[in-house]
């Protein structure tokens, strides 16, 4: 099985490919769409894409959406689509991501020692969400450039919801990274701005060309790094800036 057709789960996603003309300020938008079980044909054309096109990034909608939508474009890639996903497509929140990226110029590679202190401020934050909070193990994947905890949770898709989980950003983001990441690391931020339900993230197994790679910045395959034995929902209390 392929790298992105193990975070393909069951459900439709909507998966968007991004491809920046160096010449242009636009970004041209391609999507496929499928429902049901895993589908290894979709996640096949994925690799495919990504390996002839070499887009600028290969991203996916993680929650669950409408299925009403997949007739935008079913089971096919459409180039230069005009409708992509909105908030208002999420029938349901399935996931809570938490995204800890290095602070660096915008549009290069992250060194490998950014990527480092990535990882362990993401460590961090795992364990400070397991141990104090009563959060489940997560799924956990290097983005390309960071590192990505991703939680099973069972929510609808509400105002409340969302500022459930902004609260919980929030709450990480003031304890770890930025002025509080360890002595001695390069300074990584815990991302508050993936609250919104029809956010996208890294298909992970694909190619991430931000930038260009130069010595000691590399272009990487995003890719999972951890699957815990159960991925079992989360049934607990979000953090808050208080807690």
């Amino acid at each position: 099985m392929t790298e992105p057709a193990r975070f393909l789960r069951k459900g439709y996603r909507r998966v968007e490919y991004s491809d920046v003309n160096e010449n242009a300020d636009f970004e041209d938008w391609v999507e496929f769409g499928r429902d049901g079980e895993t589908s290894q044909t979709n996640a096949l054309q994925a690799v495919r894409y990504d390996r002839e096109k070499s887009p600028g990034g290969i991203y996916f909608t993680f929650n669950r959406l409408n299925p009403a939508v997949l007739a935008r474009s079913p089971e096919k890639i459409n180039e230069y689509a005009s409708n992509t996903t909105s908030d208002h497509d999420v029938i349901h929140r399935q996931w809570l991501l938490i995204d800890i990226d290095p602070d660096r110029p915008t549009g290069i590679p992250s060194s490998e020692a950014e990527l480092e202190a990535a990882r362990i401020v993401g460590q961090q934050v795992r364990d400070w969400l397991m141990n104090q909070h009563g959060f489940l193990e997560p799924i956990e994947a290097m983005s390309g450039n960071g590192w990505h905890l991703m939680f099973p949770i069972d929510m609808p898709n509400s105002p409340d919801a969302t500022e459930l989980v902004k609260r919980a950003l929030f709450a990480a983001a003031g304890r770890f990274g930025g002025a509080n990441t360890p002595a001695g690391l390069p300074t990584v931020t815990v991302d508050t701005s993936v609250f919104n339900p029809g956010q996208l993230t890294k298909l992970y197994g694909t190619m991430v060309h931000k930038g260009h790679a130069i010595e000691g910045r590399p272009l990487r395959r995003s890719r999972i790094v951890h699957v815990p034995d159960a991925l079992n929902v989360l049934d607990t209390e979000f953090p808050s800036h208080d807690s």
